[in-house]
């Protein structure tokens, strides 16, 4: 094995936004440093969503968690104290057996999907110097699941897999409304 990459990989597209059901055309460019057998290149559509979640909770006693019935009703907090700050500005004591207290859990919640995958270049036999190919990745027309409330960062990862030596990656960061 070499100590230095045979591969480099530079993905060219058109900077703009771009639309759900769009297709984007790819311009990879190869910087080959020897002679290299590429076993193949893959293009991926990745979406990552950031958001913050907000819950709220309610404390009852042991004989309101669950109805005549046994089934359950709602949601038990048994030790309000482990949940920092939380009666840091109340007022009042700590709820006791049989008080309500309401109380609002916020945390930051984050997804990541594969949305696409394009393969292309499978056995390639390249030599030293640049080269170029193309391809095309096609957008969902469906939005991300939490996309209504969430932060959506889009952007294509680029994976070279390259025999008998280190493979070659790319990414670069797109804008999809």
């Amino acid at each position: 094995m070499y100590l230095i990459k045979s591969l480099a990989l530079e993905i060219g597209l058109e900077e703009r936004r771009y639309h759900l059901g769009e297709s984007i055309d790819l311009e990879v460019r190869l910087e080959v440093k020897r002679q290299t057998k590429l076993r193949g290149i893959v293009v991926e559509l990745i979406c990552e969503e950031r958001w913050s979640h907000l819950a709220f909770v309610q404390e009852r006693s042991a004989s309101e968690r669950s109805s005549e019935s046994s089934e359950f009703i709602g949601y038990m907090v048994d030790r309000v104290g482990d949940v920092k700050g939380l009666f840091g500005d109340a007022r009042d004591v700590e709820p006791v057996q049989g008080r309500w207290a309401e109380v609002e859990l916020e945390t930051d919640r984050s997804e990541t999907y594969l949305l696409g995958t394009t393969r292309f270049g499978q056995h390639l036999n390249l030599e030293a110097g640049s080269q170029v190919l193309y391809t095309q990745i096609k957008i969902p027309t469906a939005p991300p699941p939490h996309s209504s409330k969430a932060k959506v960062d889009w952007r294509l990862r680029l994976a070279a897999d390259v025999a008998w030596d280190l493979d070659a990656t790319a990414s670069v960061a797109i804008q999809v409304i």
